[in-house]
C-alpha cells in the first residue's frame, strides 16, 4: 500500500466514524472497500509478494 493510499484510508476511516449523513457514509464506505480490495489483490498476486529471503 502506498503512503498516499494509507493516508486516504486513514482519512476515510476518520470520516466514516463521524459521518451522520447516510448517503455520504455509504459513499465513504464504498471508497474504503475499493482501497481494501486493491490491497487484497496485491497480496494475492504472487508477483507482488516480497522474497522472504530479502530483508524488509
Amino acid at each position: 500500500m502506498t503512503p498516499d493510499e494509507r493516508e486516504r484510508m486513514q482519512f476515510l476511516c476518520e470520516q466514516i466514524a463521524k459521518e451522520e449523513n447516510r448517503e455520504r457514509f455509504t459513499n465513504l464506505v464504498h471508497e474504503l472497500n475499493e482501497l481494501l480490495d486493491h490491497k487484497v489483490q496485491r497480496l494475492d498476486c504472487p508477483a507482488s509478494k516480497p522474497d522472504p529471503k530479502l530483508p524488509i
